[in-house]
C-alpha cells in the first residue's frame, strides 16, 4: 500500500513538472495569438470590437508577453496597451476557463487586471493621461489631466468608476453646450452593455460652478441631461457671462439650469 502511494505521488509530481514544458514547447505562439484575437472579435461581433497583438511571446511558467495590444470598437481610434505581461492559472484550463492576471502601460500610466473569462474580471487604471486615450481626443476632449479608476466586468456588462482630480481641459467639440475648461475635477460612474452606455452620474467641479451629467447613449446617440449650477460669487461682477446668455432658455430657477444633450456622439 505504501509503495503504491509512493508511486502515485511520484506520478503526480512528474506530471506537474512536465506541465510547464508542455506549455513552453507544445503550445505555439500562433495558437495563443489566434485565440486572443479571434475570441474577442467573435464575442463582440455586433459592436465591431477588434483586438490585434504585436510582439507576442511566451514565458516558461504560463506567462505571455506582448509589446502591444490594440483594442478598437467600431470606427473609434484604437486604445494601445504597451508592455503587457499576462500570467495564466493553468489549473482552470481543465475546467475550460481562462483565469489570468495582466498588467501593462497606457501612455505614462499603468493598467492592472484579473479576469475569469468569459464571465468576470476587474481592471484598475492609474494616472493615464487624457491624451493617451485616442477615443477622447477623437471627440475633441483634449488637455492635461490624469485618469484613475476601476472597471468591473460581469455577465457581459462593464461597470466603470473613474476620476480626474486635477484636469486642465480644452473645450470639446461634442454636443455639450458648456465649456469644459470651466472644470478641473471630474468623476463619474457609468456602465456599458453592448452598444448601450448608461451614465449614472458624471460630475464636473471648478471655480465657475458645478455640473452633473446623466442619461443614456444608445448606438452612438446621446439622450442626456446636464444639470448646471454656476457659482454666483464668481460671476457677481459680470453683467451676464456670454456662456450663460447662450443657455438662458434652459434656466429652471435662479442659479439652476437643466440642459438636454442629444444627438450623435
Amino acid at each position: 500500500m505504501k509503495k503504491a502511494l509512493f508511486y502515485f505521488l511520484i506520478f503526480i509530481f512528474s506530471f506537474l513538472v512536465c506541465i510547464p514544458f508542455i506549455w513552453y514547447f507544445a503550445v505555439p505562439v500562433s495558437l495563443i495569438k489566434d485565440s486572443i484575437e479571434g475570441s474577442v472579435s467573435a464575442q463582440n461581433s455586433r459592436d465591431g470590437t477588434r483586438v490585434s497583438t504585436e510582439g507576442l511571446r511566451k514565458g516558461f511558467f504560463f506567462t505571455v508577453y506582448a509589446d502591444s495590444i490594440d483594442l478598437q470598437t467600431g470606427s473609434a481610434p484604437p486604445l494601445s496597451i504597451k508592455n503587457i505581461t499576462v500570467r495564466i492559472n493553468p489549473f482552470y484550463l481543465l475546467k475550460k476557463q481562462a483565469v489570468f492576471s495582466a498588467n501593462g502601460t497606457v501612455g505614462m500610466g499603468n493598467i492592472n487586471g484579473s479576469f475569469r473569462l468569459p464571465v468576470s474580471g476587474e481592471l484598475t487604471v492609474t494616472n493615464i493621461g487624457i491624451n493617451a486615450i485616442p477615443y477622447l481626443t477623437s471627440l475633441g476632449i483634449k488637455g492635461e489631466g490624469f485618469i484613475s479608476g476601476k472597471a468591473v466586468l460581469k455577465n457581459n456588462a462593464i461597470d466603470v468608476l473613474f476620476e480626474i482630480p486635477d484636469a486642465a481641459l480644452q473645450d470639446a467639440v461634442i454636443n455639450v453646450p458648456l465649456p469644459l475648461s470651466w472644470f478641473n475635477k471630474i468623476q463619474g460612474v457609468f456602465s456599458i452593455t453592448g452598444n448601450a452606455v448608461r451614465i449614472d452620474s458624471m460630475t464636473f467641479e471648478g471655480e465657475k460652478g458645478f455640473a452633473r451629467l446623466k442619461g443614456n447613449i444608445n448606438n452612438g446617440v446621446m439622450n442626456l441631461e446636464l444639470e448646471l449650477m454656476p457659482d454666483a460669487g464668481y460671476f457677481a461682477n459680470e453683467r451676464e457671462p456670454l456662456e450663460l446668455a447662450l443657455i438662458r432658455q434652459y434656466q429652471i430657477s435662479p442659479g439652476y439650469y437643466l440642459i438636454p444633450v442629444k444627438g450623435p456622439v
